[in-house]
């Protein structure tokens, strides 16, 4: 009896596994019980390939199981334009991290973590802001060419000897970014500040990123068993620097802030301005200061790691491929001289530079109402940071690796020195 029980249970669990959850989603790899389809992405580290093999198998939508966490993926430009751009009201929420990001945030906060009514105010109040700001505009490219020649000095303090980019390529991304959010860029006596910064999200990033962050994605009760204590320890250790230093920011823009005048010289001052508006009509929710801190976070991690490492990204592949910079330079020598800067103002003058950065196969910033906020300062950093650094300095290096070689973390980020000779 107890057999035909345990057989009866174990059909009616494959039928379940192998049918029944797989029935209305379009076809794709047969899931393991509890891993899904995770294997396959051990198969083809760093794990980008394994979607381009998964679409040729599948066709261009398929499902990806992530545990027990189906993904429907869409591979194909034109069904992307279809889905997130014509039909953008049923395609624009999307799964959050669930019991990850409630240790981390307290609840369902910020931009990146939230849908409905909550996600597109927001949303729409920070793009509305952060173009007021002049983000993607003169403003930005003014504020981006000065942490372009502050880097560019540093660069020339190593006169030629290999040296460690990351340090001083953080520093101008990181500038830009909390120069918008907070109203100041982190100079020499800030050094610390952005330190801290740094390494907090870098501790963030590796628990995230970690075997255990995996299951507990997978399975959500796993949280409650004490041998995944330590991983949310660390989730709220570095969650609650980035608040108390947001919460810090608030507290000295409370001392100064003039309510009455229209100027804004941040996000959080416009944020803070807003949130008494609503005060006073009685609107105590929508404007949080927890919302606050959750908005900076997203757009503060958000704007500066996926720079960050596209950029070094990009420094590696022009120093795999001399021939490229090369090019680039003559563009720039008949456009522009040798002694000048980059701007944006010749920008359509430089086909060749241009075609460098831009991807033809990839779309980074998404598509429809989730596409990046913060694409138009992305694109500008990337161009005169790049743009520049290639115009003065020929970049090399030894035995560089490609994105294949790298480790699959939350980012795949090298590590590599390299040379920047003057030219």
């Amino acid at each position: 009896m107890v057999l035909l029980f345990a057989v009866t249970l174990i059909c009616v669990w494959l039928v379940y596994e192998l049918y029944w959850k797989r029935r209305n989603l379009p076809p794709g790899p047969t899931p393991l019980p509890f891993l899904g389809n995770l294997p396959i992405l051990q198969k083809y580290q760093p794990g980008h390939e394994a979607f381009e093999v998964l679409r040729k198998e599948y066709g261009p939508i398929f499902t990806f199981w992530f545990g027990n966490q189906p993904m429907v993926m869409v591979c194909d430009y034109n069904l992307m334009k279809d889905l997130f751009v014509k039909d953008s009201e049923h395609f624009s929420e999307r799964a959050c991290l669930g019991s990850l990001g409630v240790i981390m945030r307290g609840g369902s906060y910020g931009i990146i973590d939230t849908n409905g009514d909550k996600w597109r105010i927001h949303r729409r109040f920070a793009l509305h802001v952060l173009r007021d700001l002049g983000v993607g505009g003169n403003i930005a490219e003014q504020h981006i060419l000065f942490e372009t020649e502050v880097l560019l000095k540093s660069i020339g303090a190593s006169r030629g000897e290999l040296m460690d980019i990351k340090k001083h390529l953080r520093k101008a991304i990181a500038s830009t970014i909390n120069l918008f959010l907070f109203g100041y860029r982190f100079s020499e006596d800030k050094t610390d500040e952005l330190e801290k910064i740094m390494s907090t999200l870098d501790d963030l990033k590796k628990a995230q990123s970690g075997f255990f962050a995996l299951l507990v994605s997978i399975f959500p009760v796993l949280m409650n068993l004490p041998w995944f204590k330590n991983l949310s320890d660390k989730l709220l250790k570095t969650f609650d620097f980035f608040s108390n230093f947001t919460l810090g920011q608030i507290d000295q823009y409370r001392k100064e802030i003039d309510y009455e005048s229209d100027e804004v010289r941040s996000y959080v001052e416009a944020y803070l301005k807003e949130q008494r508006k609503r005060e006073l009509e009685e609107d105590f929710e929508s404007f949080s200061n927890r919302q606050l801190v959750n908005v900076c976070f997203d757009l503060w991690f958000a704007g500066f790691d996926t720079t960050f490492t596209t950029i070094q990204w990009a420094l590696i592949y022009l120093a795999n491929n001399p021939d490229v910079q090369e090019k680039m330079r003559e563009e720039l020598a008949t456009v522009i001289g040798k002694d000048q800067m980059v701007t944006m103002a010749e920008k359509t003058k430089l086909p060749y530079c241009q075609a460098v950065l831009n991807s033809e196969e990839l779309i980074p910033f998404s598509l429809g109402k989730r596409q990046c906020l913060g694409e138009g300062l992305a694109r500008m950093e990337l161009y005169i940071f790049l743009i520049n650094m290639v115009h003065k300095y020929k970049i090399s290096g030894k035995d560089l690796p490609l994105i294949a070689d790298s480790i699959f973390m939350m980012t795949n980020v090298p590590v590599e020195k390299l040379t920047f000779t003057k030219v």
